[in-house]
């Protein structure tokens, strides 16, 4: 049979403390807070809306997350990873304009939306704006 030699308490503590910091590498390597990413913007109605217009507004979100999902599985953008910022214009001019801006001052890269062409409009002006000062 087996003989068990006991363990000396040294070595005992140093392997747990082995053992803990592989563990935080880990989750540290695995959740990097550092990591680059793409951000895309999302704009659609999600609420202060007719209830049939709001599930149109879900649905967008719902099926980009779910596109998004299967890239960053797959690897992402050259290794980035994607991620949708998404923005309530509430089916409202005047909140589509207001969203607007804050799109043109986000990280994003690209834009999703708006649902029609009214809210488009409303927020062109602040999009106009923000592609003439970076030169496109």
């Amino acid at each position: 049979m087996y003989k068990s030699f006991p363990m000396p308490k040294k070595i005992a503590i140093l392997a747990l403390i082995a053992i803990l910091a592989f563990f935080i590498v880990l989750v540290f390597a695995s959740f990097n807070p550092f990591q680059e990413k793409i951000e895309i913007a999302l704009v659609s109605p999600l609420s202060n809306i007719d209830p049939t217009k709001l599930e149109i507004g879900q649905n967008n979100v719902d099926a980009i997350n779910l596109y998004l999902k299967s890239v960053n599985k797959a690897g992402g953008i050259n290794g980035k990873k994607v991620v949708l910022s998404v923005y309530d214009d509430q089916g409202n001019p005047e909140v589509a304009s207001k969203v607007a801006d804050r799109i043109v001052r986000s990280q994003a890269v690209a834009l999703l939306g708006h649902t029609t062409s009214a809210l488009t409009a409303a927020g062109s002006k602040a999009y106009q704006e923000y592609s003439k000062l970076i030169g496109i």
